[in-house]
């Protein structure tokens, strides 16, 4: 058993709050936390009472290993740079990749490449930069959980490259099909993992010193509960 301390508030159920709730707020246990275990089992063996229990990384990790590009020497491309995207580039660059964030804007370059340490930064709208890039990576991982064009992503792609979506859109995405004909690229989904890889994963990140950059805010408290929905926002992710 055990006493949950913290949530996490993912972007994807801000989306639903405001989309489809009309901004209406219902208290909720949200599907990640962080905890402390309070009571075990007889047959629980990797546990022990005062535990700190995480949460997890293995909705990216799992994508990255499942599709091969976990490839030392690869060159990865990262949608979004909130919870998932953050993560994604210091997995896929303790893989040995190297590792360019795509994003909206230029907001995000400086942490992107200063603070994660990501080999190069395109921004999404410049289609200049984008056409720069084209047929550059093995892969894309993309973590996005609203409307945003495909070709340009998979026009980045090499033959044969994978684009693995993780994102959550509210309405269905437009998918053009001549561009994969045309490169055999491949577009697939993937949410989470089996209890075996992510152990793998946590050994992994013990072993590379992976840990997530977590704000925390007692906002339900000190603030209006409408207050941390527009924190979370700003800040794309959240604890």
């Amino acid at each position: 058993m055990c006493n949950s301390k913290l949530c996490f508030v993912e972007f994807v159920i801000l989306i639903f709050i405001s989309s489809r709730m009309n901004g209406a707020i219902v208290y909720i246990q949200w599907h990640e936390v962080v905890g402390v275990v309070t009571e075990i089992g007889t047959k629980v063996e990797k546990f022990k009472i005062g535990d700190k229990v995480g949460v997890g990384g293995i909705t990216i990790n799992s994508p990255l290993k499942y599709f091969g590009l976990d490839k030392p020497g690869m060159h990865i491309g990262v949608v979004g740079l909130g919870g998932l995207g953050h993560m994604a580039v210091k997995f896929a660059k303790a893989f040995g990749t190297k590792v360019t964030v795509i994003s909206i804007s230029l907001s995000k370059k400086d942490e992107a490449i200063e603070r994660l340490g990501a080999d190069s930064f395109l921004v999404s709208r410049d289609p200049d930069q984008m056409q720069g890039a084209a047929g550059s990576l093995d892969g894309i991982i993309d973590t996005v959980s609203v409307i945003h064009p495909l070709l340009p992503l998979i026009n980045l792609l090499k033959t044969p490259g994978k684009l693995a979506m993780l994102g959550e859109p509210e309405n269905p995405l437009e998918l053009p099909v001549f561009p994969l004909l045309l490169g055999r690229k491949l577009v697939a989904g993937s949410f989470i993992g089996g209890m075996k890889e992510t152990q793998e994963m946590v050994d992994f990140a013990a072993k590379n010193s992976i840990t997530p950059d977590v704000e925390v805010t007692n906002g339900l408290r000190e603030y209006n509960i409408g207050t941390p929905f527009e924190i979370g926002h700003e800040v794309s992710f959240c604890a």
